[in-house]
């Protein structure tokens, strides 16, 4: 080959390596751009799932204390309903035990009244009987006397 075509060649070669050169410049800054692009991408896409995940996390336990409370809004609406259930018990019991109470002291002045009237009766029934023996008393001791009275005339 001759001179003027090395030179061409040469020159050739040399605009084709900085051709390549700067494609790979190129080349190196679209990639650079790229995967600064995709980091950027995928941090914002990080962010907004850390953003929904925090969001999701408090939805959640926003649920669970709304759960919690109508759980103990419950709870305490049984609790009262079984004070309420407990009181009623105890003052029908006391009731009953009132009636019973009121019954046993009926039954029991009854008892105390028929059994003053017994013993009224039973006294005036002794002082009869009482009064029975000492009237045959003083005619039995009034016919001894009287019998006496004739042995010592026949006497």
């Amino acid at each position: 080959m001759s001179d003027a075509s090395r030179v061409k060649g040469g020159s050739e070669e040399m605009q084709m390596a900085q051709y390549r050169a700067q494609l790979e410049r190129e080349n190196d800054a679209a990639l650079r751009e790229i995967k600064s692009k995709s980091a950027e991408e995928i941090q914002r896409t990080i962010d907004e799932k850390e953003l929904m995940l925090g969001s999701m996390r408090n939805a959640y336990d926003l649920k669970i204390s709304r759960e919690a409370e109508i759980l103990e809004e419950e709870l305490t609406k049984m609790r009262q309903s079984q004070m309420n259930r407990i009181d009623l018990e105890r003052k029908n019991a006391e009731a009953e035990v009132d009636k019973i109470k009121m019954n046993n002291e009926q039954r029991i002045a009854h008892y105390r009244k028929n059994s003053e009237i017994q013993i009224d009766e039973v006294r005036k029934e002794t002082e009869r009987s009482t009064n029975n023996l000492n009237d045959k008393y003083k005619k039995e001791a009034a016919r001894i006397a009287a019998y006496e009275g004739q042995l010592k005339e026949k006497a």
